[in-house]
């Protein structure tokens, strides 16, 4: 008799520790299960983070200064506004900022302003540089001198290329487009800004 009340006492017991072991185990899954879920989720929310960037570093077309003007329509004020703003400032370096969310037509109105006729007895110089995602100081810098020069140039430092972009550009007026700029980071491109507000007479960039 007291076999049997034992065997039962060890039996019960048993089935207790079965059963917390087994409660134990769903919610180990239930934890796993949430964990899994966590990560993919935030897998997921930084690969999208990150589309964009990739699709503008990979897929992005380089804008041109060329344009249909037949094929714009509803930017006349701002067009007006910037080339009288171009056509009559007084006499220094200008930096005129077009700004705003990505398809509004910042690129067309810079692209209408540059091709405007009242403009071309202006400049001396008309350049457009699309500097695109990725802000590379030493290829805007070569592609001014490029424009400039009408030719290739083999200089690959940034301080050989600003050198003989002062002498190319010294004495003369010209207007400068640096289109398509994303970076927020001023000190990029603080040591071209700071050549261009250096060199004699004057210099209108945006």
């Amino acid at each position: 008799m007291l076999d049997a009340e034992r065997r039962r006492y060890k039996d019960k017991t048993v089935q207790n520790w079965l059963k917390k072991l087994e409660d134990v185990s769903y919610d180990v899954d239930d934890v796993l299960d949430e964990w899994n879920f966590g990560a993919l989720k935030l897998h997921i929310q930084r690969k999208n983070k990150h589309k964009p960037m990739d699709r503008r570093e990979s897929g992005r077309v380089q804008s041109v200064s060329l344009v249909d003007v037949l094929d714009i329509h509803g930017r006349g004020d701002d067009r007006e506004a910037l080339v009288s703003k171009l056509m009559h400032e007084a006499l220094g370096p200008l930096v005129v900022s077009i700004v705003g969310v990505g398809g509004i037509g910042k690129t067309t109105l810079a692209q209408l302003v540059y091709n405007d006729e009242r403009l071309v007895n202006c400049f001396e110089l008309k350049i457009w540089v699309c500097v695109s995602d990725v802000f590379d100081e030493v290829r805007i810098a070569k592609a001014i001198l490029e424009s400039v020069k009408k030719e290739s140039s083999d200089l690959k430092e940034l301080e050989s290329l600003l050198k003989c972009l002062k002498d190319c550009v010294s004495g003369k007026k010209f207007l400068l487009v640096l289109d398509d700029v994303w970076t927020e980071d001023y000190t990029k491109w603080e040591p071209l800004k700071t050549l261009l507000v250096l060199v004699p007479l004057e210099v209108k960039f945006w």
